[in-house]
């Protein structure tokens, strides 16, 4: 859900699992060393150009997406973070 005139950064994301968090819980509290930040990459295309949407998830969009990741050619846009994410699931989500 979204709120503050659909920007997701404004909302709190603080305390949530992300099953696509890279980092470690070194001093073992449950929680990630570092933030979760989330970040909008080639995605931004489907956004701006809407006829752009026929390729979405496709081996084109797959390509420009690694690409841009490797070697940026914007800037990506953070979509959110999360400052406190947990580090293991929680036991009602497994």
């Amino acid at each position: 859900m979204m709120f503050g005139s659909g920007d997701a950064g404004k909302n709190d994301w603080r305390g949530n699992y992300w099953d696509d968090y890279e980092d470690f819980d070194r001093n073992h509290d449950g929680i990630g060393d570092i933030p979760h930040e989330l970040y909008i990459f080639t995605d931004r295309i489907w956004m701006e150009i809407p006829k752009a949407r026929f390729f979405r998830n496709s081996p084109v969009q797959k390509l420009l997406d690694f690409l841009e990741r490797l070697a940026p050619f914007s800037a990506p846009g953070m979509i959110l973070r999360d400052p406190a994410p947990l580090f293991n699931k929680p036991a009602g989500l497994r």
